[in-house]
């Protein structure tokens, strides 16, 4: 339903094209969902979805329809990288890897992975 928002997460901090120090680098955002769910995990990835890290949800956000805070620390080897990350609410929708999935004519209600390039150094 067009009235309701999908499941949807993105990265704040760091910035897309940010130069990090390589080795443990912070990522921060938001995930957000509708329908009367709750936000139950969100995801980063390095390597395009192969493997997951498990963010800390921030405290508050057990309410429904609440937006949630989180935070994950990926271990970057210096070098380009492209961070995406993932939401699932409490009724198992996962946010989907690309619009080819959801596509509509005029991008309605497109969640697709959130991500960005950062350079390790």
């Amino acid at each position: 339903m067009l009235e309701e928002m999908p499941v949807n997460a993105a990265i704040c901090a760091p910035e897309d094209g940010a130069s990090v120090a390589a080795g443990d680098t912070m990522f921060r955002g938001y995930a957000a969902v509708s329908g009367g769910c709750r936000v139950e995990r969100v995801d980063l990835s390095a390597d395009g979805g192969e493997t997951w890290v498990q963010a800390r949800l921030a405290e508050g956000g057990d309410d429904l329809w609440a937006w949630r805070s989180w935070e994950a620390e990926l271990k970057l080897d210096p070098g380009s990288h492209r961070i995406v990350v993932r939401a699932v609410d409490s009724a198992a929708n996962v946010q989907p890897e690309s619009a080819a999935r959801i596509w509509n004519f005029k991008g309605y209600a497109n969640s697709s992975w959130h991500g960005v390039e950062v350079e390790a150094r």
